[in-house]
């Protein structure tokens, strides 16, 4: 079977990176607006779009785990949770707006594991301003994932009637 991947257009800030809704470009009547991420003023022209792959197209299946995620940012220790998890990835609920390319350790605690699972991973999205609260967090690639941590994390999966 072949995957179909649909790109629409993403703006981001030239400053953050932080990424702009539709909604908020279209309702600003001014030349400037201040972006949701970093509060810098954007001039409308400078705003950068992007190809993107549409929410329900990724190239891998997303799956709704929640589990708990620990790891250290800007000095301080934050305890997560995930929304979903694929092959490649997962996203991380939280307000806290992190630096998109940024790389985090993370620890990953499965339900009837007796250690977390180790993971290294690159910030690639953020939406910490959503208007709904629950849809705010951080997408994470994974880059680095010991042998005995991935095969935890696919056994923890399968056996939740999930396949990844």
């Amino acid at each position: 079977m072949q995957i179909r991947v649909i790109t629409r257009k993403q703006y981001h800030c030239p400053h953050c990176r932080g990424i702009l809704s539709d909604a908020c470009i279209a309702v600003n009547p001014f030349p400037e607006i201040p972006c949701p991420s970093c509060g810098r003023l954007i001039r409308l022209p400078s705003i950068q779009k992007e190809d993107i792959p549409a929410p329900n197209e990724r190239k891998e299946r997303r799956y709704p785990v929640s589990l708990k995620v620990t790891y250290r940012s800007f000095d301080r220790f934050f305890n997560e949770y995930t929304t979903n998890i694929s092959k490649g990835g997962m996203f991380i609920h939280t307000k806290t707006p992190h630096e998109t390319g940024s790389s985090i350790d993370l620890l990953i605690y499965v339900t009837g594991l007796d250690e977390p699972i180790r993971i290294t991973g690159e910030v690639v999205h953020r939406d910490c301003f959503s208007l709904k609260k629950e849809d705010a967090g951080i997408g994470v690639k994974f880059i680095s994932v010991d042998k005995k941590s991935k095969k935890m994390l696919l056994n923890f999966v399968k056996s939740h009637k999930y396949s990844l």
